[in-house]
């Protein structure tokens, strides 16, 4: 069996790349390409899209997966949905996002889950990502992890009819089901 060969680079390598519609992402160095989402992911993304529009009241910006999040020269993400407060607005440039969101909800897929609750946490975590959602579509759970002291806290693992606050939105009454429907 061949061995996969690991392709290292910058943040500037990977935007010096052609662009394309393969999911890719940067992570310590690394070159990381997923498969592409199923419908079910992208139905449960554009649920979480019309969610946090409706709960920012349209204040702000909402970006998913199409935008590169540079946090670092070794870390550039395509999270699956973002939200900048407008007060943070200046880390939106021409090209891609220069500085961490306030609000990054990934969506587990057996691809990305294990880097989305590890390496993608952790940065999250040290970049100053103020809140971060992990959808969990074989579970239906959302967890919200808000950032407190410079560390991730768990504020909540919520399955559908299990209403939560966004600490960072200011918004109770969330039913995780409106994501899963």
């Amino acid at each position: 069996m061949a061995e996969l060969t690991k392709i290292t680079m910058t943040a500037q390598e990977y935007f010096d790349l052609p662009e394309t519609t393969t999911p890719m992402q940067l992570i310590e160095g690394e070159l990381i390409v997923s498969p592409a989402p199923t419908p079910y992911h992208g139905s449960v993304i554009i649920n979480l899209i019309r969610l946090i529009d409706q709960l920012t009241n349209r204040n702000g910006q909402l970006f998913t997966a199409v935008v590169d999040v540079k946090l670092d020269d070794e870390n550039v993400f395509e999270p699956d949905v973002f939200w900048i407060a407008p007060e943070n607005k200046a880390i939106i440039q021409e090209k891609s996002i220069m500085g961490a969101p306030d609000l990054v909800v990934e969506v587990l897929s057996p691809s990305t889950a294990r880097l989305d609750r590890s390496k993608k946490f952790t940065l999250y975590e040290q970049h100053g990502v103020r809140e971060y959602w992990i959808v969990d579509l074989i579970t239906r759970r959302i967890e919200v992890w808000t950032l407190t002291d410079s560390e991730y806290a768990l504020h909540g693992s919520f399955a559908a009819g299990a209403n939560f606050a966004s600490p960072l939105l200011g918004k109770d009454g969330i039913d995780p089901a409106v994501v899963f429907a």
